[in-house]
């Protein structure tokens, strides 16, 4: 088995997100373990690295398995996405977020530059290949209501009803507007933000 890792906002010391990715920490552990190895997920950090001391964003990666973990520090630099294209993949399964990113890589490895994938399962829009994604109506944000991964910052804008789940079909991307990508890396108000006219409709097969 693969190990799994956490990807965490690390900056001026603070980690904005560490209760949400603890709980996916615990419940990872216990679902592919049946047990509970690394009870706290900060003393695993601070056990394993030195904490930057400058002002930049980093990303805090803590890979772990039953024997071991590691965590390591990299400045944090997003991409930039202009273009969304959705690709039909119903075999996809990455409900824990593990170190094995190799059928998501291959979604994207042929993509044109600046383009990102929305990934489409049973005929509903789940993730990207690192993102889950809210879709804005006019009124409200609304989430797909079952990811591929549920990721620890789209569970803290559901949990302040600042997204709704919903199942978004193809069809359904008429009643948007705009849409997000949501990962753990950036806040809510300067992730990556784009109109709807910018997913190319036509579904790419896997």
């Amino acid at each position: 088995m693969s190990p799994f890792i956490e990807s965490i906002w690390f900056q001026q010391g603070q980690m904005p997100l560490l209760n949400w990715h603890q709980d996916r920490f615990t419940h990872t552990q216990m679902a592919n373990w049946h047990t509970i190895t690394y009870p706290d997920l900060k003393t695993c950090i601070l056990q394993n690295a030195v904490m930057p001391t400058d002002n930049r964003k980093y990303k805090c990666r803590v890979l772990y398995g039953p024997d071991k973990t590691e965590t390591t520090f990299t400045p944090y630099l997003p991409k930039k996405i202009l273009n969304l294209r959705i690709i039909q993949a119903p075999l996809i399964d990455y409900q824990f977020k593990s170190a094995d990113r190799q059928v998501l890589n291959h979604l994207t490895a042929t993509l044109p530059p600046l383009t990102e994938v929305l990934i489409l399962q049973k005929g509903l829009l789940t993730d990207s290949s690192f993102s889950n994604l809210a879709f804005f109506d006019g009124w409200n944000w609304h989430t797909p209501s079952v990811p591929l991964l549920a990721g620890v910052h789209r569970q803290k804008l559901l949990d302040e009803k600042i997204l709704l789940p919903r199942a978004i079909k193809l069809t359904d991307l008429e009643k948007y507007q705009k849409i997000r990508l949501i990962n753990a890396m950036v806040s809510w108000e300067d992730t990556w933000e784009l109109p709807i006219s910018a997913i190319q409709m036509e579904v790419i097969e896997q």
